[in-house]
C-alpha cells in the first residue's frame, strides 16, 4: 500500500486462501467492505447501516457491526489531521510572504513611474484613468505569472504523481512517497482566490497615484 503501518498489519491475498485456512465455504466471509462516494460522510453512513441492519428494536447488536475506516484506523487519521494543521500553517506563511512581495513590487512600479505620472497629469489625464492604466499593467503581469506558475506547478505535480521522484521515510511518515492529488475544484479555487486577493492588493499602489502632484513629481529624481 505504500503505508508502512498498514503493510505491517495487513496481508493482501486471494479470498479463497483465507477461506481455505479457516475452513470456510465460498459463501462465508469475516466482513464486507463498502465504499462511499463522500468519505466525510462515511461515519454517519456506517451508523445508519448499523442501525438499519444489525440492531434490534431494543438497540442491541446481533453480533455484527458496521465500522467506518476512521474507527478501524484512528491513529492514521489522527496523524493525517496533524499534518493538515502543519500544511495550513506553512501555506498561510507562504501566502503572506507572497502577498507582501506582490504589494512591494507594485509600489516599486508606481514609484519608478512618478515622473511619468506627473507628466500625464500635467497633460490632462485624471486620477481615474491613471489608476486604470496601472491596474491593467499590473493585471497583465499577474496573469502572465499565474500562467507560468500553473504550467510549472502542474508539470512538477504530474512528475511526482506518476514517477514518485520525492521519497519519504515510511517509518516516520507512514508513506513511502509524497502523494499528489490534482482536482479541478481546488485548482480553480486557488487560481480565482489568488486573482481576487492580488486585485485587492492593487488598491494600495493605485491609490498612491491620486496623491502625486504634477509640479513635484516632474522634478522627482
Amino acid at each position: 500500500t505504500g503505508m508502512n503501518e498498514m503493510d505491517k498489519a495487513l496481508i493482501l491475498t486471494d479470498i479463497r486462501n483465507v477461506q481455505r485456512l479457516y475452513g470456510w465455504n465460498e459463501q462465508e466471509v469475516s466482513g464486507v467492505e463498502i465504499t462511499t462516494q463522500e468519505f466525510d460522510q462515511s461515519t454517519d453512513y456506517a451508523l445508519t447501516l448499523d442501525n438499519a441492519l444489525f440492531l434490534d428494536e431494543s438497540g442491541n447488536s446481533i453480533n455484527m457491526i458496521v465500522r467506518s475506516a476512521t474507527d478501524i484506523y484512528p491513529h492514521i487519521f489522527d496523524w493525517l489531521k496533524a499534518h493538515d494543521v502543519n500544511a495550513v500553517v506553512i501555506i498561510t506563511i507562504m501566502l503572506l510572504v507572497a502577498f507582501f512581495n506582490v504589494a512591494s513590487a507594485l509600489l516599486i512600479l508606481v514609484i519608478e513611474r512618478i515622473k511619468m505620472i506627473g507628466i500625464l497629469k500635467a497633460m490632462g489625464m485624471n486620477n481615474k484613468s491613471l489608476r486604470k492604466l496601472f491596474l491593467f499593467r499590473a493585471l497583465f503581469i499577474i496573469i502572465k505569472g499565474i500562467l507560468w506558475g500553473n504550467a510549472v506547478g502542474l508539470l512538477l505535480s504530474l512528475i511526482q504523481k506518476y514517477f514518485h521522484v520525492i521519497k519519504l521515510n515510511s517509518d516516520g511518515y507512514l508513506l513511502s512517497e509524497v502523494p499528489i492529488d490534482i482536482t479541478l475544484g481546488w485548482w480553480s479555487t486557488l487560481n480565482f482566490g489568488v486573482i481576487v486577493v492580488i486585485i485587492v492588493l492593487l488598491i494600495i499602489p493605485a491609490s498612491i497615484v491620486s496623491r502625486i502632484r504634477p509640479e513635484e513629481s516632474i522634478r522627482y529624481n
